[in-house]
């Protein structure tokens, strides 16, 4: 779906993956996701039910923008696709910005 959405030149701006799919896992996916150049600037998001530590820090030097775990609330999820969508672009490029997580989505809800 996203190599028929960038050849239609109407890409899908971000993904959201579960770890758990049938077939392929959300992480394998990421980085398919990222290491295809037409695909690279793909947003993504990890939901997960499953979460391991090391995961948040794997992800993030996969290219991964948020790491959330499940149940969500969709107040929660909002803000994180607002978080992920209004970031500013990274001087370095060398640097990941930070992933965001429920405890990123908490405290910039409470600077509100």
């Amino acid at each position: 779906m996203l190599h028929a959405a960038q050849e239609k030149s109407d890409p899908y701006r971000m993904a959201i993956l579960d770890m758990q799919m049938p077939g392929m896992d959300g992480e394998t996916l990421g980085k398919l996701i990222k290491v295809t150049p037409v695909l690279k600037n793909t947003i993504l998001i990890m939901l997960t039910s499953i979460g391991e530590r090391g995961d948040a820090a794997r992800l993030k030097e996969i290219g991964f923008a948020a790491y959330l775990t499940k149940p969500i609330k969709q107040s929660q999820l909002y803000d994180c696709l607002t978080l992920v969508t209004h970031r500013p672009a990274s001087e370095n490029a060398e640097k990941k910005p930070d992933l965001v997580t429920k405890h990123t989505i908490w405290t910039a809800s409470a600077r509100i």
